[in-house]
């Protein structure tokens, strides 16, 4: 049975996890990509439970933890250059050129 203290733990670790991973909207990371991170806790389990907690993975763990890693990254990557080709500056229009107001562009007549 877990002492009293683990459990403690184990809930501040868990509250902090949750509230952080909800702070990632704010930097316009996609819902795939947010989805992707969340559901593979596996990396932080096996980080947290070797510091933390002591605990001891095979080989096969950490090589399966490491191919989920390779795989979260390659999927970062890919969306990164997906988000970087779609933004557009707004600074960066020329000038007269329509802003996409909504007034139709009556601003431009002034």
């Amino acid at each position: 049975c877990a002492s009293r203290m683990s459990h403690v733990q184990h809930a501040v670790l868990w509250v902090a996890m949750s509230t952080l991973a909800n702070y990632v909207f704010a930097y316009n990371i996609s819902i795939p990509i947010h989805t992707l991170f969340r559901s593979c806790n596996v990396i932080a389990s096996l980080v947290l439970g070797f510091f933390f907690f002591g605990g001891r993975y095979s080989f096969r763990q950490v090589v399966c933890v490491v191919i989920i890693t390779v795989g979260i990254f390659l999927a970062s990557v890919g969306d990164m250059q997906k988000f970087l080709a779609s933004v557009t500056c707004m600074d960066c229009a020329q000038p007269g050129a329509p802003t996409g107001s909504s007034d139709g562009g009556a601003e431009l007549h002034k």
